[in-house]
């Protein structure tokens, strides 16, 4: 299997991470999108709350990026405006919640 790794990776202006590809493809996901989804224990034990009805409050701070670290080859690590700092976040996952090229973010 071979793993397509990052060539850059940035916060974009409007607040969703990106991600350039090698090969050239482009992933970019809404921040509020990948702190739902963030995969640390705390977060996963309240997953189950979260539902196409119900989505857990959060504030601006909630769901800005303060900072992107890289976590060995394979995943990054982010620090949120409001602290939290559990979740990393492996490639595969970000490749998976990134919208098709053309799709509207939510």
């Amino acid at each position: 299997m071979v793993r397509v790794q990052p060539v850059e990776i940035y916060q974009s202006e409007a607040g969703d991470l990106v991600i350039a590809w090698q090969g050239g493809t482009e992933s970019r996901i809404p921040a509020r999108t990948l702190r739902l989804r963030c995969p640390c224990a705390e977060c996963s034990s309240r997953a189950h709350m979260t539902t196409s009805t119900y989505l857990p409050l959060m504030t601006s701070d909630a769901v800005t990026i303060r900072e992107i670290n890289l976590v060995g080859s394979s995943a990054i690590h982010i620090t949120w405006g409001d602290g939290h700092a559990n979740g990393i976040y492996p490639y595969s996952l970000i490749r998976d919640l990134a919208p098709p090229a053309g799709a509207a973010s939510v």
